[in-house]
């Protein structure tokens, strides 16, 4: 059970709790085993629903911090210039501008589909002693479509209606292929442990809901039977080896006040046969990541600290994320003001000149053979119209009688009165083009921590490093993206990101910022463009350097006054370039970052420019 799963596989006590940041490698994840108690569905139901709520419900109080963050206020007032606009159209509009963190749909969804939907009363067993209890999972209650779908069924048309009925019958022969089968036990009041597996495979998913804490053991060979459980093999391709464990934890600490934890308990390898599929290898680790939510003392603090980083991916699905394969609307607007204005030349100018001329039928066969060929017949019956009415309903000098008998016709409107109109036209899909082998991602590390502090408005990250070497992603062989970081300062660095009342912002490294990543994806130049010439060469062969430094804090400055946002270097200097460029830019201590005017270039100097650093350049500040 839980309790045989310990970090780094050391003996520890359940009352071991630690903040992220303290000694973790001797504490548990979850609550260790216990002896079983007697319980029922009630009480069963009944804990799981409380301590979801209990725990759901305070970490939102926890990350209510970020609302009063100036960070993210700032941040998103730099980022959004349409956001007073927005504002202010919502006020008038009456609606609620409140970005509250509301994590109750979470909540109650996440209480119904246990409690209601995997918990089914009727298919309940008990042991003899009372203290087990296994449902199965009623395949019906599990596929029937929600209560919004069935209200919208009426609005479905026969076709989707067919579409929805054989989804449902799917996803009962999956489940019926598949049962899944939750044992339920309580080690104490309030303390539910769920295993759920899958058929007879002895895998199985456990989770403990306690009052004091929620813990996941998740294999994820188990993660991949229960994925088929719900998705056929002919919609999701799922690797042919997954194997690991991971351990998942909230721990309550206090009120509003948690540990958050990520374990490896076993090693990670996902990988297929196939020479193009996923494959991904991740080492043990006793302390991949944390985070601690501290609502009353309003301070978030984390850790992660992951060690080489094999990934590789079907290079064709991730060309495919680059094309759209539904294909777009267009809409067309159209009017027949050339048809309107072709009928009013014959009949109000031609047509009444021939009434002088000596053979005013040959005159308007003249004038009616001017018009396009739609509008001319459309006329040859609006004139047989006006020969044809009896006296008896129009008098023979009633000319607007007539007149209005004639025109009273839909084929009359159509072409000679002013219409407009709106036509959707359905293109096709670009379609991506076929390519061969596997992304290939490689970093030796990924690690670092984080502190955000409400109290003071800092956003803190501390030694983020990708390792000793630099982080590689290939196609095959072919490289087309290296990032180095701080290479000549143990590759690593630090950074606070802090905001102020008045809209603005503060970036401080330490000790510097040396960040190098080189473009090759001239190597897969055909996944993108259909001519060679066509990908831009900072993409193609390009390598970007952005250098920070100059000073014992080097701090970058993002200033918000009237309306305007400027970039300043408060202390240090930066440094953008690349191979390509002449000189690099460099924005020094006291000046801020500007653009030349490109319209003022000749189209010469434009394609001399670099294509990302070739307009930029160090101006005096406007902002005080």
């Amino acid at each position: 059970m839980a309790g045989e799963e310990s970090v780094a596989g050391e003996e520890s006590v359940a009352g071991e709790e630690s903040v992220a940041g303290e000694e973790e490698t001797a504490t548990m994840i979850g609550a260790p085993d216990g002896e079983a108690v007697s319980l029922t569905h009630q009480s069963t139901v009944e804990g799981i629903r409380d301590n979801l709520t209990l725990h759901i419900d305070e970490i939102e109080e926890a990350l209510s911090i970020l609302e009063s963050s100036l960070i993210i206020d700032n941040i998103s007032e730099l980022l959004s210039s349409d956001e007073e606009e927005g504002d202010s159209e919502k006020e008038e509009q009456g609606e609620d501008n409140d970005s509250a963190l509301d994590l109750s749909e979470l909540r109650d969804g996440l209480i119904e589909i246990i409690t209601e939907d995997m918990l089914d009363e009727g298919s309940l067993t008990v042991n003899a002693e009372g203290n087990e209890l296994t449902y199965v999972v009623n395949s019906e209650r599990v596929c029937a479509d929600d209560e919004d779908d069935e209200e919208d069924e009426g609005e479905l048309s026969p076709e989707e209606i067919e579409e929805q009925a054989q989804e449902y019958q799917d996803c009962i022969r999956r489940i019926e292929a598949n049962p899944l089968t939750i044992v339920a036990q309580s080690i104490g009041e309030r303390k539910i442990n769920l295993n759920i597996t899958v058929a007879d495979h002895p895998e199985a998913l456990r989770i403990q809901i306690h009052d004091n804490l929620i813990a996941g053991f998740v294999p994820l060979s188990f993660v991949k039977r229960f994925i088929r459980v719900f998705v056929d093999e002919s919609d999701l391709e799922m690797p042919d080896t997954m194997n690991g464990l991971i351990g998942l934890e909230a721990r309550r600490i206090d009120s509003a006040h948690f540990a958050l934890r990520m374990v490896i308990l076993d090693a990670i390898d996902i990988s297929s046969e196939a020479s193009t599929a996923v494959r991904f290898q991740l080492a043990s680790n006793a302390n991949a990541g944390s985070l601690t939510l501290n609502g009353p003392a309003q301070l978030i603090e984390g850790q992660l600290s992951l060690g080489t980083i094999n990934l590789e991916l079907p290079w064709q699905s991730i060309v495919n994320l680059f094309y759209d394969d539904e294909g777009e609307t267009r809409t067309e607007c159209f009017d027949n003001s050339d048809d309107v204005n072709s009928c009013n030349e014959v009949l109000y100018n031609c047509l009444q000149a021939c009434s002088e001329d000596s053979d005013p039928t040959n005159c308007a066969n003249i004038c009616l053979e001017r018009a396009p060929g739609h509008v001319q017949g459309t006329l040859r019956n609006y004139l047989t119209c006006l020969d044809t009415i009896p006296e008896t309903e129009c008098g023979a000098d009633d000319s607007a009688c007539r007149e209005s008998r004639c025109r009273d016709n839909e084929a009359f409107r159509e072409v000679c009165e002013h219409r407009s109109w709106c036509e959707e036209y359905q293109e096709a899909p670009e379609q991506a083009p076929e390519v061969e082998g596997n992304l290939k991602v490689f970093t030796e590390a990924v690690s670092g921590s984080l502190t955000f502090n409400a109290n003071d408005h800092t956003l803190s990250f501390r030694d983020m490093t990708l390792g000793n070497d630099s982080m590689s992603i290939m196609v095959e062989d072919d490289p087309i993206i290296e990032v180095n970081l701080n290479a000549e300062n143990d590759r690593k660095f630090s950074m606070v990101l802090a905001a102020a009342e008045n809209g603005d912002l503060s970036l401080q490294v330490s000790p510097v910022l040396d960040l190098s990543v080189a473009l090759t994806l001239e190597n897969v130049w055909e996944a993108f463009v259909e001519n060679q010439e066509d990908l831009p060469q900072v993409l193609a062969n390009d390598t970007l350097g952005i250098k920070f430094d100059g000073s014992d804090a080097p701090t970058l400055e993002l200033l918000n006054a009237n309306d305007e946002t400027e970039m300043r270097v408060s202390s240090g200097q930066l440094m953008l370039s690349s191979p390509r460029m002449i000189d690099a830019v460099i924005i020094g201590e006291g000046m801020c970052m500007g653009s030349e005017d490109e319209d003022a270039l000749s189209e010469e100097e434009r394609d001399n420019r670099h294509e990302l650093f070739g307009l930029l350049m160090s101006v005096d500040c406007r902002t005080e």
